[in-house]
């Protein structure tokens, strides 16, 4: 019996333990959301071997918001299969797009002051091209 209780807690602890939601990257809880209401200007481009060392390539999503006094958002795409629609995309500086959906915390800043520059990741609700 006492080795019963054992397996038991022992059970317990360890599925317990492999359900915890990462605290960053595609997987991980929505950290803010970007409704479509917002209609979110932006653009996106596709990185190439280059530009960023820490991403691999792929496309980003670029904001530069005004009121930010210089500060830009940056968004890898966790659902590539949304953009299907927007044909080939370009490298730096992109096409415009207008876009919404769950953002998420990518696991690492990359180097350099965290205020002007942030790396998320984005789960898109919906994409289209802009003006």
């Amino acid at each position: 019996m006492k080795y019963l209780k054992y397996n038991i807690i022992l059970f317990l602890v360890l599925f317990a333990c492999k359900n915890e939601t990462p605290n960053c990257g595609c997987e991980s809880e929505i950290s803010s959301t970007i409704e479509e209401s917002e209609a979110v200007s932006a653009l996106i481009y596709q990185l190439t071997d280059s530009q960023v060392d820490y991403l691999d390539d792929g496309p980003v999503i670029y904001i530069d918001p005004a009121s930010c006094g210089g500060c830009s958002y940056n968004y890898a795409i966790c659902n590539p299969e949304m953009l299907s629609g927007l044909g080939e995309i370009p490298p730096y500086p992109g096409i415009p797009i207008t876009f919404s959906g769950f953002v998420r915390d990518k696991c690492e800043q990359p180097d350099g002051n965290p205020v002007s520059f942030r790396l998320d990741w984005i789960t898109l609700n919906s994409i289209e091209l802009g003006n």
